[in-house]
Order: structure tokens, then sequence, then C-alpha cells
């Protein structure tokens, strides 16, 4: 009976269940009827495979309770087979996009929604970076979207990983990888600079970049030198290499910085030169016998830049009772007197045309009378070549009896000799002369104030041809409009060969036009037309050899009416109509610049406290040269530089009228156009 009851019950149970399925033919098994229940719906989704699941399990209309394998469970404790109620779902599918490279800094866009779920349930997004390069800082922007984004802040690889879920379970994880492409370096030369002449300038590389962080070589260039430039880099390859700077100008230095893979574009810098102010020198101090005539000596006064120099001297202190004037305070090697006992002090600026320097002084100092020694450097010899010859200054001598020192100095030797002398600073030197020809010694002896005039002595070696020795004759100090005879016949040749000569003005004063009478005389004669020094350069001839050149100076003394006026320097600019001159006389005096060919008063400008003056105006007429005229005295004459040909009164059109003509041209179009309105 019992076994009756149960099949009973369970075709009563079917049956029950297969007419309330079949009352609803709206699921994907229609025929089984009954209504859906939402909270299966609610458990299992509303697709077709969840309908009919709902469908099958629906029972009597009371919500379906199911174990965790999906089975229907009844609290009586029936359990249905798994056929009659199946949970389908199947897992979504995660697609995390394509690989990308892009380029390092760039935003990038993660896809994911090339993922998929074959039940057709919504999906949700689940996106993680796995990994970055080294340092990186980069964070996921919305990693719960289908498009997240993030910066490639850093050069390498990102990965980044996407887990999708339908509501009911996960995808298998999906990953991209994005790589950054490669960036051109950088390249940063440094600021540019302004330097001295001779200045050693260090360039600077290291401000270059590589975004990728990788490492990157340097390769430095000029782009451009100024003329004449001999500059090259030093270490052209490094980070900091260096290169002097050999000429004023710009010097534009180009850098191009490589990764290893792409070079950068160039960069520039520009060094440029600032004038430097030029450096006086105004000689060692000096120490003399009262009377003796001073020579000072500016020539060591430099300016980095290679500008030209002009000199200003001054005496700034005199002893007592002195009257110590300069010859020519604008040259570089003025003298004056030291007409009394004490001291002395000079003072020299110099001028590069754009500033002055900082002023130097030299210190002469000077004793009651003093004899200056005499230097003898024995009598000529004649020596077999290679021989040791041994020179003798005993002969040397002092009035006063002061003891002496010696200086020796070879002062001619043939042409391939390598002589030298040994204990040069004693009184008895010697040499080797390892050639044959002619040696000249010279000897210069001091007593501990002032130097003796040199002596020399000829060496001759037997064997071949001796050369001569040019000798133009002993300096000259002459008034300005002198004749002045130079004399050759000091030369001599070892061998008592004939000489010729050849007479060189090498050097003149601007605007003279001195020359030499008759270059192939003996004693050939010039005149000093202008003020300043002229040089004459001797060479001899024996019929075989020349000998070594030999120059005497001829020095103008400053004429009289012009003691303590001076015009070093006087200009025309043709583009401003402009003279500009410059000069030094009495203080507070009234100083006239004249037309040194008429006497035309072209000018007049005070002196001021310090008696310096300067003159910039457009005169009359451009003169040749000028004078300066002040408190009774009358300066030599300047030339004016920069003077057209037709220079002086009775030149060209005079420059006022000129300017007039040219005011009248250049006022006609206006008046023309004011007639028109």
């Amino acid at each position: 009976m019992n076994r009756f009851f149960t099949r009973s019950l369970s075709v009563v149970m079917c049956a029950t269940v297969a007419l309330l399925v079949n009352s609803s033919p709206s699921h994907a098994l229609g025929i089984f009827g009954p209504p859906v229940d939402t909270t299966c719906q609610a458990y299992n989704g509303t697709t077709p495979y969840a309908d009919q699941s709902c469908a099958l399990c629906h029972v009597n209309g009371v919500p379906p309770a199911l174990n965790s394998t999906g089975t229907l469970f009844k609290n009586n404790g029936f359990t249905a087979t798994t056929a009659m109620c199946p949970v389908k779902n199947t897992a979504p599918v995660a697609n995390a996009g394509p690989n990308q490279t892009v380029t390092l800094g760039t935003t990038v866009t993660l896809n994911g929604t090339a993922s998929s779920d074959i039940d057709g349930n919504l999906l949700t997004y689940h996106w993680t970076l796995l990994s970055e390069p080294t340092g990186s800082g980069a964070t996921l922007t919305n990693p719960t979207t289908a498009k997240p984004t993030f910066l490639a802040d850093k050069p390498g690889q990102y990965v980044a990983q996407l887990i999708v879920n339908d509501g009911i379970a996960n995808s298998a994880p999906a990953s991209v990888t994005i790589g950054t492409a490669n960036t051109a370096p950088v390249a940063n030369a440094g600021p540019n600079q302004t330097v001295a002449v001779g200045a050693t300038v260090t360039l600077n590389g290291s401000g270059s970049t590589d975004a990728d962080g990788n490492a990157f070589t340097y390769q430095w260039s000029f782009a451009s030198v100024p003329t004449g430039s001999a500059a090259t880099i030093a270490l052209p390859t490094t980070m900091k290499p260096t290169f002097i700077v050999d000429k004023a100008g710009d010097y534009v230095v180009r850098l191009i910085v490589n990764d290893g893979t792409v070079n950068s574009t160039q960069a520039t810098v520009t060094i440029t030169t600032a004038n430097t102010t030029p450096v006086a020198n105004a000689g060692p101090d000096q120490t003399a016998a009262a009377g003796t005539t001073i020579t000072l000596n500016g020539s060591g006064s430099t300016d980095v830049d290679g500008n030209k120099l002009t000199y200003d001297w001054s005496i700034v202190s005199v002893p007592t009772g002195s009257l110590a004037t300069f010859s020519n305070p604008t040259a570089a090697k003025p003298t004056f007197v030291a007409d009394k006992a004490g001291q002395y002090v000079a003072q020299l600026i110099v001028n590069d045309g754009t500033v002055n320097s900082a002023p130097d002084t030299v210190i002469i100092a000077t004793t009651g009378a003093n004899t200056a020694p005499v230097a003898s450097a024995g009598p000529d010899q004649t020596v077999p070549a290679d021989s040791t010859v041994q020179l003798d200054g005993s002969a040397s001598k002092d009035a006063d009896s002061n003891a002496l020192r010696y200086q020796w100095a070879l002062t001619v030797k043939p042409t391939v000799s390598k002589a030298t002398l040994s204990n040069a600073t004693t009184m008895m030197a010697s040499f080797v002369a390892d050639v044959a020809g002619q040696y000249v010694a010279q000897v210069t002896v001091n007593d501990g104030m002032v130097n003796g005039a040199p002596d020399t002595v000829t060496i001759t070696t037997l064997g071949g041809n001796t050369p001569p020795v040019a000798n133009a004759g002993p300096d000259q100090t002459v008034p300005l409009g002198t004749v002045v005879t130079l004399d050759g016949s000091a030369s001599k040749d070892a061998d008592g060969t004939s000489l010729t000569f050849q007479w060189t003005l090498t050097t003149k004063p601007l605007g003279s036009t001195a020359a030499i009478s008759d270059p192939s005389a003996m004693r050939p004669i010039i005149t000093a037309d202008m003020n300043g020094e002229y040089i004459a350069q001797l060479i001899v001839n024996d019929g075989t050899d020349s000998s070594s050149p030999d120059t005497v100076i001829i020095r103008t003394t400053t004429p009289s009416p012009a003691p303590g006026v001076y015009v070093p320097r006087a200009r025309w600019n043709g583009s401003t109509s402009k003279l500009t001159a410059a000069g030094r006389a009495p203080k507070n005096a009234s100083v006239e610049i004249r037309d040194a060919e008429s006497g035309t008063v072209l000018m007049t400008v005070p002196a001021g406290d310090t008696g310096r003056f300067r003159a910039y105006f457009t005169p009359l007429f451009v003169p040749c040269a000028i004078q300066a005229a002040a408190s009774g005295m009358l300066s030599e004459k300047t030339p004016v530089t920069g003077a057209p040909a037709n220079c002086g009164i009775n030149g060209g059109t005079p420059v006022l009228q000129q300017n007039q003509e040219q005011e009248r041209e250049d006022s006609t179009p206006q008046r023309r156009k004011g007639t028109s309105r």
C-alpha cells in the first residue's frame, strides 16, 4: 500500500507540475505554461536560458529554493532531478584591447569594450596595472569603466589587466602591453657669455636632457669665429669642453647630443668679447745722476684686445726747484732732463680708443754728480773655427771708482751658429766659435747708478767669407726742420772687402714726407719735417753676404715756442663733418685751434683745471694740419687724420657752405610740398 501511495503521489505531483508549466506559452518551453516566478528571475536573470530554468523550477507558485549545486530543494525533503531545474550561466570573456606604442608623456586610453558574455548579461570591469617602469607613478583613472586612462610618465613597458564580471562569475584575466617609443634628446649649450680676450671659456652642456632617461653623447663644434681666430675646442665630445678666446669678436658654438638612437636638434651658445681696459706700464724705476737725460719707456703697456694705444705722460712730482718737462708726453718713450738731485715721479695713462687705463708710475732717483762708467770689450780677435773665445772686459773703468757690474751679449753670429755665452755677467765671459764667420760680443757695465755706453768686440773665425757688420751710426736728437746726415762709415768687413750700402727709412711721423736722399750712399741725408721719431735702417754687403740690419733713431726736439702746449691727435669725420682735437695746455688757459697752414682760428676752447682740452666742432674748412695756441705759446703741427685730399684753406668747397647747400637741398621738397597744398 505504501508503494502504491508513493507512486500515486509522484504521478499527482508531476501532473501538477506539468499542468502549471504548460499554462504559460511565453517561455522557451511554452508547453509548460505556468508564469515565471520573479524570485527565480532575480536569481537567474532574464536571459532565455534563465527563463527556461525558472519555468521548469516553478512549483505551485511557490518560489523555489536552490541548493549550491543548482538543484531544487523542498522543505519536505523532496529533491527534484537536475534535469527538472537546470541553472545555466556561461562565464564572460575579457578583452583588454590591442597592444600599444606611445610617446613618453602621452595619456593612454585602455579599451575593454570588446569583452563579451554569451548569456547577454551586463558586464562590470575591473582594471589593474600589473607592472610599470621603475620610478613610474602611473595610476589608472576610472579603473571600473570600459575605457580607463593613465599617464605614461616613464619610458618602458606598462602591463594592464582586465577582469569582467557578468553578475554571476568573473572572466579569466586578459592583459595588454603599452610600450613607449624613443624620444629624441634635447641639447642645451648653456647661457651666452661675455669674456675678455685671452680668457679660457668653459662650455656647459649639462642642461641637455633625454625624456627616456637614456645616456647620451656630446658633439661640440664652432659655427663661427672672428676673422683670424685659430681657436679650437679642447675635448669636444665631453660635457664641459674649453677653448681660448684668441681674437676679439663673437664665437658661436653649437652642441648636438645623441641618445644612442637619434641626434638632437642643434643648440647654440654665443661667447662675446667685451672691450678690455688696457694696462699701462711706465717701465722700471731708475737711478741716475743729476743732469742726466732720462728716457722713460711705456712700450710694455698692453691691450689684450689688440687695440692701438695712445700715451699720456705727466710728471707728478719733482725735486724743489726743478723745471723738468717732457720732450713729448704723448710718445711711448719720452725724455726729460733730471736737472736737480732728488726724486722724480712720472705717471703714464694709456688709452685703447675706448677707455683709459689705470695710471702707472715710475720713480727716477737722482744723486749728485756721477760719472757714467766706460765699458771696454777688449781688442778684436781672429781665432780658428770651433775654438773657445775668451772675452775680456777688465779694461772697463769708472772714474768714481765704483764697483762695476758686467753684462755680455752676443749681438751677431753666423746664421747656423748655436754659440751661447758662459758667465755672461762676469768680467770675462766665453763662448765656442762653432762655425766659421764673424761674431760680435757686446759688454755693458753699470756702476750701481747708471749704465755706461756699450762696447763691442769682433771675433772672426778662419775659413770662408765673413759677413760684414753694418753700423748706422749713433742715435741723434735734432730740432724740427734739421737736415740730418746719416753715417754708415763705421760699418766694417773682417775680410777687408769693400762694402755697398742700402739705407731704408722704416719709420717716420704721421704726415711726414721725409725721404733718404741717396739710399746707396755711405752718408745720405733726410729732412726732419715733422716732429717725432725717424728710424733709418742700414744693410751693407761685401759682395758675398749681406750684414744683419742696424738702425739709427733720429728724434726731434719740441720746438720753441711750443713748451707746454701739445696736440697729440686730431681727426676729421667726413660723415658727420666734425673735427676732433685733444691736447694739453697751461691750466685754465684759453686755447685757440688754428689751421697750421694759414693761421686761421677755427675754434677756441678752455683748458680747464687739469690743463686738458678737447674740441669737437664743424670748421669753416677741413685743415690738413692744426696747431694750438695758448698763453703766448704755439704747439707743433699735428696732421689731421682722415682729412680729404683737397684739405686746407685753398681746398674744395668750405664745410659750412657745403652744409648750407645740403640743408637747402633737403628743405626744397618740403617747400614744394607746402606749395602744392
